[in-house]
C-alpha cells in the first residue's frame, strides 16, 4: 500500500517535472525563433481583439436581456411541430451502436487483410466519419420516411440564410470570454491537482500525420461535416422530442450532457457542456439549426486550426 502511494506520488512529480521541462523548451524555441515569435504576436493580437469584441457583445446582450428585449429573433412564423418521440432517439442510438461495432471490426479486418499499416487513431477517424453519415441517414429515415415530415421540421430552412449565419457568428464571439474563463479555471484546477489531461486523439493525429489529403479530410470531417451532423441529431432531432416530455430546461440540460459525454474528454466536459447549452438555447429561440451549426462550425474550426498552426510552427 505504501509502495503504491510512493509510486503514485513519484508519477505525479514526474508528470509535473515533464510539464515544466516541456514549457521551458517551448519558451526557448519561441525565444530563439524570431519568425515564430512574430507569428505568435499576430495571433495574440487578433485573439485579444476577438476577446474584447466578445466582452462588448456579451455585455450588450446582457443589457438587452435586462431590458426585457429578445436578443435572438425567431425565424419561423409558425412553431416547429414534430411527430417523432423519445423512443425514436433510442432506436437511432441502438442502430448506431450496432453498426459502429461492425464497422470498427470490418475496417480492422480490411486493413489487416490488405496489410495496410494504418494507425489505430486514423482507423478511428475513418470509422467516425462513416458512423456520422449513418446517423444522418437514420435521422432522415425516421423524419422523412417514417413520419412523412419535411426537412424543415429539423430546423433546416435556408430562408434568411445570411441573417442566421450572422446571428451564429455574433453569439459565438459573445461566448468566447466565457469559454476562455472555463478553460483558465480548468487549467488552474488540474495544476492544483497535479493532473495531466490526456492529449486529444485528434491533436495526436494532426501533429503526427504528414499526408496532406488526409489532413484536409480530417479538417472537413472535424470542422464542418461533424458539427452539421451533430446539430441535426442533438438539436434538430433529439432536443424537440425530449422537450415534448420534459420541457425546455431539462431537454437543454439532457442534450448538453450527452453532447459533452460523447466527446469522451473529462477535462473538456464543462466547456463542451456549456457550448451544448448555448447551441440548444439558440435553436429554441430561433427555430433554426443554421445559427447553431454556424456556432459549432466556428468553434471546431478554431480548435482544429489552432492544432494545425501548432503543427506548422513547432514541428
Amino acid at each position: 500500500m505504501f509502495a503504491q502511494n510512493n509510486k503514485e506520488i513519484s508519477t505525479l512529480g514526474s508528470n509535473s517535472l515533464t510539464q515544466k521541462i516541456k514549457a521551458e523548451e517551448l519558451s526557448k524555441v519561441v525565444a530563439e525563433n524570431k519568425s515564430l515569435k512574430e507569428k505568435l504576436s499576430v495571433i495574440s493580437f487578433f485573439f485579444t481583439l476577438i476577446l474584447i469584441s466578445g466582452i462588448v457583445l456579451l455585455m450588450r446582450f446582457c443589457y438587452l436581456k435586462l431590458q426585457g428585449k429578445e436578443i435572438i429573433n425567431r425565424f419561423s412564423e409558425v412553431p416547429i411541430r414534430i411527430n417523432w418521440e423519445i423512443g425514436d432517439i433510442a432506436r437511432v442510438i441502438i442502430l448506431l451502436l450496432f453498426f459502429a461495432y461492425f464497422i470498427h471490426i470490418f475496417l480492422y479486418l480490411l486493413f489487416r487483410l490488405f496489410l495496410v499499416n494504418l494507425h489505430s487513431n486514423l482507423r478511428s477517424i475513418i470509422s467516425t466519419g462513416i458512423v456520422d453519415l449513418l446517423a444522418l441517414f437514420f435521422v432522415f429515415y425516421f423524419v422523412l420516411k417514417k413520419y412523412k415530415q419535411k426537412i424543415t421540421s429539423l430546423g433546416i430552412n435556408f430562408k434568411h440564410f445570411f441573417k442566421k449565419i450572422k446571428l451564429g457568428v455574433a453569439i459565438y464571439i459573445a461566448i468566447i470570454p466565457i469559454l476562455v474563463l472555463l478553460v483558465v479555471f480548468l487549467g488552474t484546477l488540474v495544476q492544483r491537482l497535479n493532473y495531466q489531461p490526456p492529449v486529444h486523439p485528434l491533436a495526436n493525429i494532426i501533429l503526427g500525420e504528414k499526408n496532406i489529403l488526409f489532413l484536409i479530410f480530417l479538417f472537413l470531417l472535424g470542422a464542418i461535416i461533424g458539427p452539421i451532423i451533430e446539430e441535426i441529431f442533438f438539436r434538430g432531432f433529439a432536443y424537440p422530442a425530449l422537450k415534448k416530455k420534459t420541457g425546455i430546461f431539462f431537454s437543454i440540460i439532457i442534450t448538453a450532457t450527452f453532447f459533452a459525454a460523447l466527446h469522451q474528454n473529462l477535462f473538456a466536459f464543462l466547456p463542451i457542456f456549456f457550448l451544448g447549452v448555448v447551441l440548444a438555447y439558440v435553436y429554441e429561440k430561433s427555430d433554426s439549426l443554421i445559427p447553431s451549426m454556424t456556432i459549432h462550425i466556428l468553434h471546431n474550426s478554431l480548435m482544429i486550426t489552432g492544432m494545425f498552426l501548432m503543427k506548422k510552427n513547432l514541428f
